[in-house]
């Protein structure tokens, strides 16, 4: 017969978990997996429903911050029972998979050992609040890190665009606001925050980063140089008053199939007039399409924006970006 000590009887007396306490292992790992992926499937949950990364990150970021807050709980509260008499989970199993999932590899394993070699609550909760004050730290630089993230200012088209098997995809940054500068003619304009720039022979192309719009600066075509007569008439007498709204119209045309709601108007943007086309139909690609075609003639040169917006795009109306750049021009 085995003989029965004092601290054997005490110990059965308080029937804590810590005097029987044995690691499982197997479930141990399992709730360190259970974690990891539950983190993964909110995160993955926002890229597939059409989220951006940035989103994904500051999804990622709270989940995390969450489970910190319910891991410090836990400890300061259903682990801490494991060394009372009343201990909420009685199941070694049970308490391994709680350490593993709610402590995430390093700390579920410290509280493992701490079972296995302590009979004392204390050092748990020491652990805990040297534990809460590490995740206080940690959500605190995360809400500073978000909060005052600094937007990457668009510079080149390596910038924008990842290319993969042909195709791209928008890189997910908010683009400052920056001044553009024709290098042929020296005109300037602003472009807003949110648009993409894609050098492209014939002009300058900006993208909204949703991808709903397009704004075309085309390359400034030089009329005067183009002329028989150039050497007959001046530069700066090619401008805006020797035409007329009827030298525009079926312009859509080059843009647009099965327009069949143009309309040619004069219009004074910012500080110069300018011949506005616009209408309706599809593009060269077949997406359905509104088009506003603005030229304004100075100095011998036919200065050119054309907008697009998708017709079948959900999203915000971006004609007032299109309109701030022309606006804001200085030819």
């Amino acid at each position: 017969m085995t003989r029965t000590t004092s601290e054997d009887a005490t110990i059965i007396k308080r029937g804590s978990l810590s005097s029987v306490w044995k690691t499982e292992s197997g479930y141990a790992t399992l709730g360190i997996f259970a974690n990891i992926a539950i983190v993964l499937a909110v995160t993955l949950s926002v890229y597939l429903s059409g989220g951006s990364s940035a989103i994904g990150s500051k999804v990622l970021s709270g989940t995390c911050a969450a489970s910190f807050i319910v891991a410090g709980l836990y400890l300061l509260t259903i682990y801490r029972s494991y060394y009372s008499s009343k201990p909420i989970v009685r199941s070694c199993k049970i308490a391994s998979f709680l350490n593993g999932f709610l402590g995430a590899g390093l700390f579920g394993l410290l509280w493992n050992r701490l079972l296995t070699k302590s009979k004392s609550g204390d050092s748990a909760g020491v652990l805990g609040a040297i534990a809460l004050l590490l995740w206080a730290a940690y959500i605190v630089f995360n809400i500073y890190t978000i909060t005052n993230y600094q937007p990457k200012p668009i510079t080149s088209q390596t910038d924008s665009r990842l290319y993969s098997d042909g195709s791209y995809q928008r890189m997910d940054i908010i683009y400052d606001g920056y001044a553009y500068t024709d290098d042929t003619t020296g005109a300037t304009f602003d472009v807003p925050s949110g648009w993409v720039e894609d050098e492209r022979s014939g002009g300058v192309v900006f993208t909204s980063i949703d991808d709903t719009a397009k704004v075309w600066f085309l390359e400034p075509y030089d009329i005067w140089n183009n002329l028989d007569n150039k050497d007959s008439i001046s530069r700066d007498a090619i401008n805006q008053e020797i035409y007329a709204e009827d030298n525009f119209a079926g312009l859509s045309s080059e843009y647009l199939a099965d327009c069949k709601d143009e309309k040619v108007s004069s219009e004074t943007i910012g500080s110069y007039d300018y011949f506005v086309v616009t209408g309706s139909g599809y593009t060269k690609g077949g997406t359905k399409a509104q088009m506003k075609y603005c030229t304004h003639i100075e100095n011998g040169y036919a200065y050119q924006w054309v907008f697009f917006k998708y017709a079948d795009s959900k999203s915000q109306d971006r004609a007032s970006d299109y309109i701030a750049m022309i606006e804001s021009v200085k030819y």
